[in-house]
């Protein structure tokens, strides 16, 4: 492994290699285990883009160990703690920024013995340690070796196609997920509306059960008030959330994610029911 001389270029293409690696690696394992094909991606087409950076992270941490491409045993520890690491890091901050922007979690290892907030576990970390070492010493020498018998002007024409197609990918995906943010705080904001008009209705039935008969109409005259007022700002943002979710479902149906598609379907069914 050279990666020193890797040009930026070659650097791309490691990139969506290991974009497609990964894709490849966990639709089969998750097709598997539910018993259904499952598109994995946060965009529509067969790509990653944790995998990718997870990759080029794993070739620049492991590179400084490895000699000629041999693994030498007592390297092998190092390659391991370097990539676990590094692209533990990677995943937890990539974790926590999509969960700020997005409002939705794309994995949860809450679960997972040794987790930190859900983002990082020990068994992925380990995973992470492992992926390095059989990257770095057998993978990524077959992924050289395919890179350098690319002629170099096909290469940079195919990864300039790649560039072109995933960019205009994740914009949609990028948008579809903005959407459910949207979709996510209208529901917020119908279901503190709702909790509010709770308490005045509450308010209402303890004057009522104090027989306080002026304090009563009063009560009742004020809460009618609000909760004509509540009741619309909850119509208003149920409305919304039904529009946005019909749309997106309507025009992106591929694009919603196997990672919230669960979650997504209980709000839909929560916020379009009768």
């Amino acid at each position: 492994m050279n990666s020193e001389a890797y040009s930026f270029v070659n650097w791309i293409f490691v990139f969506y290699f290991y974009c497609f690696f990964g894709w490849c690696f966990e639709s089969a394992y998750v097709s598997v285990k539910e018993k259904r094909p499952v598109n994995r991606g946060f965009m529509r087409g067969p790509f990653l883009p944790i995998y990718g950076w997870g990759g080029v992270i794993m070739v620049v941490a492991a590179s400084p160990f490895l000699d000629m491409n041999i693994c030498l045993p007592g390297k092998i520890a190092l390659v391991f703690v370097s990539g676990a690491f590094s692209t533990t890091v990677m995943e937890y901050v990539t974790g926590m920024l999509m969960e700020d922007l997005f409002r939705v979690r794309y994995w949860d290892y809450s679960n997972r013995f040794l987790n930190i907030k859900g983002y990082i576990c020990l068994r992925s970390t380990l995973c992470w340690g492992g992926l390095t070492v059989f990257c770095a010493c057998i993978l990524h020498v077959y992924v050289e070796r395919l890179m350098y018998a690319i002629p170099e002007r096909w290469l940079t024409v195919m990864v300039f196609g790649l560039t072109v197609v995933n960019i205009g990918d994740f914009t949609l995906a990028f948008r579809a997920a903005l959407d459910i943010k949207d979709i996510l705080i209208m529901y917020d904001e119908a279901k503190n509306n709702i909790a509010r008009l709770k308490k005045r209705v509450d308010v209402v039935i303890a004057f009522t059960n104090q027989g306080i008969s002026d304090a009563v109409d009063k009560t009742i005259k004020n809460g009618m008030e609000d909760f004509d007022e509540a009741y619309d700002k909850i119509n208003i943002s149920l409305g919304r959330a039904k529009k946005r979710i019909s749309s997106l479902m309507k025009a992106n149906p591929t694009m919603i994610s196997s990672r919230y598609s669960e979650s997504l379907k209980k709000l839909r069914e929560r916020v379009l029911k009768k």
